[in-house]
């Protein structure tokens, strides 16, 4: 069984099932071996494990990791393919991949292990337990781990100098002072080391409701108001949210958007 996970609004989801449907197609895997999968809310996400949309399983094995899913992500997912970020796997990488759990299954299927797979290739690494990530130094609140080359794009010229390591966080608590925070040493930057404001933090102006467009949540607020939007995609209709992504370089957080629209929405719903 093929499952494509995505969720309402991936700007990477339509572009990625073509090219899923074509590598059926041109297989001759019966269009009944395919299951697409909604992910409706963050619940349903960590219910299945979720790993970001979009995301193709084969017999329950992600075909990025070749594992079976561990821990969620109810965001946008980037791939690392031939050196470079992209949020679509090419046909040939989900040919090769496909092929190779294939023989696998083949040689193992005589054990009973069918769905079991070894480590093969390039994986990707887990994503922490906040409980496992360490605290941030000025308040004692769980951070959210950001990649290194997400802090370089969103930390002021000025700041850029500090950028020491290769792990760091993001505080996540509305009322303190801190920004990211490095896991390796005791470098920590403040909100004013950045050239965005962090949406969530109790004196940002503007609230970015999506960093790539520029989309606020003031503009959300209004499409729901003044044009009716209820979902992802009604307010990507009305803003153009989600239209230019770069989340990676953008969002504080490197991750898509989406979410921190989904949010907005049933905020705002659940006062009309």
């Amino acid at each position: 069984m093929i499952e494509f996970q995505y969720f309402e609004g991936c700007p990477n989801a339509k572009e990625s099932l073509s090219i899923l449907r074509a590598f059926i197609i041109g297989s001759s895997i019966p269009e009944d071996q395919l299951k697409i999968s909604l992910i409706r809310s963050a619940d349903m996400a960590q219910e299945v494990n979720f790993q970001g949309s979009p995301t193709i399983l084969i017999d329950g094995i992600d075909i990025y990791t070749m594992h079976k899913p561990i821990g969620f992500n109810y965001a946008c997912r980037l791939y690392m393919v031939n050196g470079k970020n992209t949020g679509v796997l090419p046909l040939e990488f989900i040919s090769i991949r496909y092929k190779e759990l294939m023989m696998i299954k083949s040689k193992i299927s005589n054990n009973g292990k069918i769905g079991i797979f070894p480590n093969i290739g390039k994986t990707m690494p887990l994503v922490k337990k906040e409980t496992s990530i360490k605290k941030c130094p000025e308040c004692n609140s769980h951070g959210v781990l950001v990649k290194k080359e997400t802090i370089k794009a969103i930390i002021s010229e000025y700041a850029l100098k500090r950028v020491v390591g290769d792990a760091f966080a993001l505080c996540m608590n509305r009322n303190c002072e801190i920004s990211y925070y490095s896991l390796d040493s005791n470098i920590v930057f403040n909100t004013n080391d950045l050239i965005v404001p962090l949406w969530y933090k109790k004196d940002a102006n503007p609230i970015y409701a999506c960093y790539c467009s520029k989309v606020t949540k003031n503009d959300v607020i209004l499409a729901i108001k003044d044009h009716g939007a209820k979902t992802v995609n009604d307010v990507k209709l009305f803003t153009g949210a989600m239209k230019n992504s770069d989340c990676l370089h953008h969002n504080p957080l490197g991750k898509c958007c989406h979410k921190i629209i989904q949010e907005i929405i049933n905020e705002e719903i659940q006062d009309i």
